[in-house]
């Protein structure tokens, strides 16, 4: 399996040798769903460190329906990262390795 930086940081030449073996689409494929991902990742990690930093100290009744509303989205947001991390994954093993 190709390492998702090297085909960060060399997309031309990994369509390049996925072209000689037709799987050339995977590779545009993989880099939106890459994409995404990591969009997805930093959207939770922003959501998690409000959650965390609107926590501390005793919350009103408000600040608290608040908290669980961000708390849910953040479990919606993970369902949806983790399956678009499986679909990376199964990419990334249907990508061939590079030629030679």
């Amino acid at each position: 399996m190709i390492d998702i930086g090297f085909i960060r940081t060399n997309p031309e030449e990994v369509k390049k040798s996925a072209a000689s073996r037709n799987a050339e689409d995977v590779v545009d494929e993989l880099l939106a769903i890459d994409s995404r991902v990591r969009t997805k990742q930093q959207e939770v990690e922003t959501m998690r460190h409000e959650l965390k930093s609107r926590s501390k100290g005793k919350p009103t009744e408000e600040d608290r329906v608040e908290l669980q509303r961000l708390s849910q989205t953040i479990k919606e947001t993970e369902v949806v990262l983790a399956q678009d991390e499986a679909e990376r994954t199964t990419l990334l093993l249907k990508l061939p390795n590079i030629n030679d």
